[in-house]
């Protein structure tokens, strides 16, 4: 583990390898996965529920329809699917009357998802070291023809030289989120795949391409000369003259690629990043939408800590204990987070500013 920001005491926490590198948040479940199938449970790949068969809540069994044709029965059913998905099994599911009810609905329909975008720029040369800048926010409104600025200096992996001291990697220039999807609107045109959330932006690989790099970069050398806060300039670069810091923005080299990813409505088994709620009157019910069928739910989006896997968690330890009589592994009694309503319309322009979560499960 190392510290994802550089402050005392360590709050957050980045998966790392045994160089240093960061492994990403997917190295958690993936490693789960590989200890229970250790110890027998089975995986299969690319195989979507479509919908439920459970003529009585006392019935014994659940029966399975899955895409690929497989029907699969199951005593125990736990989903750790979020709203979009569940909401497409639950309308194809035969269930029983009482379960699936009007409150269960309005429940489920008590979230709403957030469209999230985050693009890591990589440069040969990590310039921005060379300014000092290594912790901070990068901020700047955009459009549909400018691109917003919404980074964060040390989010990126970066590697460096030990010995020439040259350093190369990615600087993370948006992470923006909302729920109208307005701080979208100049990323989502680039995607190649409107459900794959992931699109790698090569200059190798097109004109239009090359032209997202070009503005991102131009984007970003603009904003360190003119639209940095003073106070901030004074903090970081005050050891640096003003030819010294126009010498190191005119001399950054163009970037090679990008990684851009958009989760959105149709980002395929999420339907979004992330979650929030529209009415907290239905809380209970949405967090044990079926469990009187003993069908129970694991995601973050009806938790107490929406956006972020400990949301997933907590669900977990309280279905486990519930109707497993399974204790938590840990001593300590979590305590409850305080439910707020999120946006419930959509904003005026496109602000950088994201309020939002950090990664959902």
């Amino acid at each position: 583990m190392d510290c994802y920001e550089p402050q005392t005491p360590c709050q957050k926490f980045n998966i790392v390898d045994k160089k240093g590198n960061k492994d990403g948040f997917a190295t958690m479940p993936e490693e789960l996965m590989r200890r229970v199938m250790k110890h027998g449970a089975r995986f299969f790949k690319n195989s979507e529920l479509i919908g439920m068969n459970k003529t009585l809540a006392t019935d014994p069994v659940t029966v399975l329809f899955f895409k690929s044709g497989i029907v699969s029965k199951a005593k125990h059913v736990i989903l750790g699917v979020p709203q979009r998905p569940l909401l497409q099994i639950i309308r194809e599911s035969n269930l029983p009357a009482g379960v699936v009810d009007d409150e269960m609905y309005k429940a489920m329909h008590s979230v709403q998802t957030e469209i999230v975008t985050k693009l890591y720029i990589y440069y040969k040369d990590a310039w921005w070291l060379k300014l000092n800048l290594t912790v901070g926010d990068i901020r700047q409104d955009g459009d549909t023809q400018n691109m917003l600025l919404a980074g964060r200096y040390h989010d990126g992996h970066v590697n460096c030289d030990n010995t020439t001291k040259e350093c190369h990697g990615f600087l993370m220039t948006v992470y923006a989120n909302d729920y109208a999807g307005d701080k979208a609107q100049y990323f989502r045109r680039f995607q190649s795949d409107r459900g794959e959330p992931v699109t790698i932006i090569s200059g190798l690989k097109s004109i239009e391409h090359k032209s997202f790099l070009q503005h991102a970069h131009q984007q970003l050398i603009t904003w360190h000369k003119s639209g940095m806060p003073y106070a901030m300039k004074q903090e970081k670069m005050s050891h640096l003259g003003t030819y010294q810091i126009e010498q190191i923005l005119n001399n950054a080299p163009a970037p090679d690629f990008a990684v851009l990813a958009t989760w959105n409505t149709a980002t395929y088994g999420a339907g979004g990043g992330w979650h929030g709620w529209t009415n907290l009157a239905h809380q209970t019910r949405a967090k044990q939408p079926l469990n009187v069928a003993g069908i129970h739910l694991i995601n973050e989006a009806f938790s107490n800590v929406q956006g972020w896997a400990e949301g997933s968690l907590q669900l977990a330890d309280t279905v486990l204990k519930q109707h497993f009589n399974i204790d938590p592994p840990w001593p300590f009694v979590v305590p409850d987070v305080t439910q707020r309503v999120a946006q419930t319309s959509a904003l005026a322009g496109c602000a950088a500013l994201s309020t939002g979560g950090g990664g959902g499960a």
